[in-house]
């Protein structure tokens, strides 16, 4: 390619990063003043449903898997830029290092993450509307995570995965005390003391014969119980979340949801 044709392309792509700089900010700009809707409608600044939304409508017919996730990741940080700029956004990493980079890599690098220890974490988010704990819900951990949880106010507010060194993506809870509205891709986790009788297959059945995805089925033991905790698809308020619901409670002496969020895209 001669010399001068390069030029030109290169002057084509200078002109389009001046338009995307002014595209964000001018996105940049709108979410300043959602942030004081926000403020004014008593609603928290992270917007889990919301960032699932944004990374499917932007990805949607990108065949190529590359781009997909080269666009989603772009916009993890322009989403994160936005949040960073509605308000005093706060998230708080129990887990070490794994959660704290996970954290990261789920909330950009716009918004300040702290590690702390878990005790911490829940009484800071607990007096916080705009305060999240982010946990792990997998693997070294979790078995802490889930008992905090139960013992706690706060619920699951949404997820993220992190690729782990053992090739099995880490699972991570975000802990709010809000709770997000039905999204049509979400997520229920529910933990329960089933009565004396009451098998593995008898749960998974409540779950499969409505049709609704069983994702997961773990036993947490504590020294006055045996949990079996429970992640399947649909929302609490939806009609069949709640039969699954109100089956599990039938065949428990104790249950509890522990939240329902939108399912997590992969970024």
């Amino acid at each position: 390619m001669k010399s001068n044709e390069m030029d030109k392309l290169r002057a084509q792509i200078d002109q389009t990063d001046e338009q995307i700089v002014e595209l964000i900010r001018k996105r940049t700009r709108l979410t300043e003043e959602i942030g004081e809707q926000k403020k004014k409608d008593g609603l928290p600044i992270y917007r889990s449903d919301r960032h699932t939304s944004v990374y499917h409508k932007v990805a949607r017919g990108v065949n190529d898997p590359l781009l997909k996730k080269a666009i989603q990741s772009i916009y993890r940080e322009i989403m994160s830029l936005g949040m960073a700029v509605e308000g005093d956004l706060k998230i708080y990493s129990c887990g070490g290092n794994a959660a704290y980079h996970a954290a990261r890599l789920a909330f950009g690098t716009s918004i300040e993450i702290e590690p702390c220890e878990m005790p911490m974490m829940f009484d800071r988010v607990a007096k916080n509307m705009n305060s999240f704990g982010f946990v792990p819900a997998t693997g070294e951990g979790s078995d802490k995570t889930l008992l905090a949880i139960l013992e706690n106010s706060l619920s699951v507010y949404a997820e993220a995965y992190s690729d782990s060194a053992f090739g099995k993506p880490d699972r991570y809870f975000i802990l709010s005390q809000c709770t997000v509205e039905p999204t049509g891709g979400d997520c229920t986790c529910v933990a329960t003391v089933p009565l004396q009788g009451t098998t593995p297959d008898n749960l998974e059945r409540c779950v499969s014969e409505t049709g609704a995805t069983l994702f997961s089925n773990r036993i947490l033991e504590t020294a006055s119980a045996k949990y079996s905790i429970l992640d399947f698809s649909g929302h609490k308020d939806e009609p069949d979340a709640a039969m699954i619901l109100e089956s599990i409670k039938a065949r428990s002496s104790y249950i509890k949801i522990l939240g329902s969020f939108p399912r997590a895209v992969s970024v």
